[in-house]
């Protein structure tokens, strides 16, 4: 029996990896084009320098963009600052013909933010942590 090890991926095995994925994805679908993949990370600052919130995104050349985390400190809450971060890589992904934006988020945290944006669920994980709901959530990046 073949031995095989398990152990972190370097940079380069990581890349070696997704290629082989892209590669795989182009032959069952030969419309897409090879993935590249831009990672969109902005914050907002107050006059002083200090944070106030930011957002970490992640655009795929096959106009999607997926939202991994937007923050926004709680005492710059309601001032439409999270909208604007949302809407910064939202029209940026458009402008490089993005017209999908998806994203999740559990029920203690942004659903409602979300919702008020334009997005929609799509899907609900249970018990995700336990006794809390993890919610899946999409945007069609209009023009």
């Amino acid at each position: 029996m073949q031995v095989i090890h398990l152990s972190a991926a370097s940079t380069q095995e990581s890349q070696i990896i997704q290629e082989g994925l892209t590669d795989y994805n182009i032959l069952r679908i030969a419309s897409l084009p090879r993935t590249t993949i831009q990672k969109w990370d902005f914050v907002l600052k107050d006059a002083k320098g200090n944070l106030i919130g930011g957002i970490n995104a992640e655009y795929v050349n096959w106009g999607i963009l997926f939202i991994s985390l937007l923050f926004v400190f709680e005492n710059y809450r309601g001032l439409g600052l999270g909208a604007r971060l949302l809407q910064h890589v939202e029209q940026l992904a458009k402008t490089q013909g993005g017209h999908l934006a998806h994203t999740d988020t559990l029920d203690f945290q942004g659903r409602e933010f979300y919702l008020k944006q334009g997005y929609d669920v799509f899907g609900i994980l249970e018990d995700c942590p336990r006794g809390h709901k993890r919610y899946y959530l999409k945007k069609t990046l209009s023009k």
